[in-house]
């Protein structure tokens, strides 16, 4: 995995479960041309099944089985992004021609879950693969994040309530074989500002009635 050495200018938050990854990855590549090596992936594997039914699915898939489905998705991309074209395929080109083909070959990745040929569509862009976020904090969730995320997303309102999913991820990162102290962790803050601390106040209140306990249950539950 290639990690970026560039500012992020913007990121995109993609399902592994539905779209073919061949396709997705010609995307990143794409945008990360256009962008000149800024864009990041925010990993989603997707949990309602009103996301299912849009992608032609009766049901969710059950969340390990995501997960699984997920680590096979990334091992295509990797391939394809740094594996398939050497970085003087273009450059080496023989006269007349746009790329050299020894410099570019295919992956034959055979999966349980993929059979993808190859070659990758695009060049390699400045990045390759792009910088990858990703947000599980099950365990399965966990496991992804220390496999593959350069940064993750954590929930959290106390540094003590975030510390066991930050402990679980830099050790399993260790176990891997990664840095476990390169892994960010990106937790969530809500900010309501107003022109006085009074008048922020009342937006906040203002706000807060808007919240419904069983809406809450109701996300939480799914």
């Amino acid at each position: 995995m290639a990690a970026s050495t560039h500012p992020i200018g913007f990121g995109v938050t993609a399902s592994t479960t539905y779209e073919n990854p061949y396709a997705l990855a010609r995307k990143f590549s794409t945008v990360d041309h256009l962008s000149n090596g800024r864009v990041a992936w925010n990993i989603v594997t997707s949990y309602l099944d009103s996301a299912a039914r849009n992608f032609g699915l009766d049901t969710q898939i059950e969340h390990d089985e995501r997960y699984r489905i997920a680590h096979e998705y990334l091992d295509v991309t990797y391939k394809l992004w740094e594996g398939s074209w050497r970085d003087d395929a273009v450059s080496n080109a023989p006269k007349g021609t746009y790329a050299d083909p020894d410099g570019v070959r295919q992956i034959n990745h055979n999966g349980k879950y993929f059979n993808i040929p190859g070659p990758h569509i695009c060049e390699p862009s400045r990045q390759r693969t792009p910088f990858l976020f990703q947000a599980g904090t099950s365990t399965a969730g966990r496991k992804f994040a220390a496999t593959h995320a350069e940064a993750i997303f954590l929930n959290g309102h106390t540094a003590e309530l975030v510390r066991p999913s930050v402990d679980s991820i830099r050790a399993q990162a260790k176990e891997l074989g990664g840095d476990p102290k390169s892994i960010k962790i990106v937790t969530g803050l809500l900010v309501v500002v107003a022109e006085t601390d009074e008048k922020a106040k009342a937006k906040y209140e203002e706000l807060a009635e808007y919240g419904d306990r069983e809406g809450a249950l109701a996300l939480f539950g799914g």
